[in-house]
């Protein structure tokens, strides 16, 4: 009986299988001008036919990996390779293999991380800056003695932001906490006008010492690339 337990509580869905996924989307003609205009860093339109458009191609060419326990999860971590795969920077199968297994999920309640690429640290900061929840923040900023007054939290609103990224960056529930902690260990700085602003160059001089900028424990450090 706990072996047909497991079995249900385990998703069997494999890198390989992924990879025939994402490049099925990124070689769809169909979705070419949508990637084109996504790139690697802009969510898909939910409120037009576009993501209906990328769901459909998806479940055309791989219908039974809608049924399985973490597809939310290992679907979307296929859709951030073919975002790759259409930019052309992932052009081996050894790397586009690894960048999956790395993130793959096969158990909903994992706790693993996964651990972000510098250059995708450098993106959800871009991500930041252009975000609605930043400018919330920078409003909080400007009236940073009312709101330490008023008790109010300058992250209350983080959540959206967060599960975005999770979303465009494939991490699933995987990088849920890395992501939050990594977006609060800039903003505090800037709260506390430590830097000056989240500009490109401040970002890559805080990633060229995460240990002391970022709080994340080792096993979460950002990886090269």
């Amino acid at each position: 009986m706990s072996d047909d337990i497991n079995s249900d509580r385990y998703d069997p869905t494999t890198p390989e299988e992924l990879l025939a996924l994402a490049r099925h989307l990124a070689a769809d003609p169909s979705l070419d001008a949508i990637f084109q205009r996504v790139g690697l860093h802009k969510p898909f339109n939910r409120t037009t036919d576009e993501y209906h458009r990328v769901i459909a191609s998806r479940e055309a060419f791989a219908p039974a990996l809608h049924e399985r326990l973490c597809s939310a999860d290992n679907t979307f971590l296929a859709e951030a390779l073919a975002r790759r795969l259409h930019a052309g920077l992932i052009s081996s199968d050894v790397d586009a293999l690894a960048f999956l297994a790395d993130r793959i999920r096969h158990v909903q309640a994992e706790s693993a991380s996964s651990r972000l690429l510098e250059s995708e640290i450098k993106d959800i900061m871009k991500n930041l800056l252009d975000s609605p929840f930043f400018e919330e923040f920078e409003g909080y900023r400007r009236r940073k003695a009312e709101v330490i007054k008023a008790d109010v939290d300058p992250y209350e609103n983080i959540d959206t932001f967060v599960s975005d990224q999770l979303w465009i960056y494939g991490l699933g529930g995987r990088g849920w906490s890395q992501i939050q902690r990594i977006v609060i260990s800039f903003l505090n700085r800037l709260w506390f006008d430590k830097v000056l602003d989240l500009s490109p160059p401040t970002v890559e001089r805080m990633l060229e010492s995460p240990g002391e900028y970022l709080l994340l424990g080792d096993d979460e450090l950002p990886r090269k690339g």
